[in-house]
């Protein structure tokens, strides 16, 4: 896998992850999606086959349904993948952030599950505003889209099932 497709794959799943869907119910579940854009900010080959990478990108999450609490919020992701001769890993954090700029923020893990598609899972670290409190994981799957070398572009679909406190 390329130093950028490993890249785009590591900032796809953090959004991704990025529980983009959180409704206005306490608790509950909810289907998301999180288009993204971002760069490459770093990528070191230690030998063929090992390259780790960090890289940055944003993007605007949308609930199914929409008018979920977390739709049209802003999600900013750090990430970083490895190749180490074995399967990719994809790591990182995202921030999400609503109009009134509460923000959350997720810790996500993934791995390619083809040459365009990756899946993985994201929990939540703790929020701002009426995102404080909040408890939940994602799963997801993140699809690769075509960038040009060093820009990730991605989109990714979840379920988030979450709780927030009274």
């Amino acid at each position: 896998m390329n130093s950028n497709r490993t890249i785009a794959t590591n900032l796809a799943i953090a959004y991704v992850v990025a529980f983009a869907g959180l409704a206005q119910a306490k608790s509950g579940e909810v289907t998301y999606n999180i288009c993204m854009g971002g760069e490459v900010l770093s990528s070191t080959e230690i030998a063929p086959q090992q390259t780790i990478s960090t890289s940055k990108y944003f993007g605007v999450s949308k609930t199914v349904p929409p008018g979920g609490l977390n739709d049209q919020m802003s999600v900013t992701c750090y990430g970083s993948a490895s190749t180490m001769g074995g399967p990719a890993v994809f790591t990182g954090y995202c921030v999400l952030v609503d109009k009134d700029g509460d923000k959350y923020a997720i810790r996500y893990l993934s791995a390619p599950t083809s040459k365009s598609e990756i899946a993985g899972k994201s929990e939540t670290l703790g929020g701002s505003g009426k995102f404080t409190g909040i408890k939940g994981a994602s799963e997801y799957k993140v699809t690769l889209m075509p960038n040009v070398p060093g820009r990730i572009s991605t989109c990714t679909e979840g379920l988030l099932k979450y709780t927030l406190p009274d």
